[in-house]
């Protein structure tokens, strides 16, 4: 997939883009500080199983918001 022209953009909208990218950027950072949280939570109580399944749903709700990203540049 070819990236966007933002070359071709005003920057009013560079600015927009960038604006959004930085909220949705924070609350992935969020996203993965509460995921790390607990997944220790899980490791700690030495629930391998549950531990699996929680790094699990998180990757795909981390795939999820990756997909949705690319979806916003297009």
């Amino acid at each position: 997939m070819m990236p966007p022209d933002f070359r071709s953009w005003s920057h009013e909208n560079l600015a927009k883009l960038a604006e959004e990218m930085y909220v949705e950027m924070q609350e992935l950072r969020q996203d993965v500080k509460d995921a790390i949280k607990a997944y220790r939570e899980v490791i700690t109580e030495n629930d391998f199983e549950a531990g699996r399944q929680l790094g699990m749903k998180q990757e795909r709700a981390l795939w999820e918001l990756a997909a949705s990203t690319q979806e916003i540049m297009k």
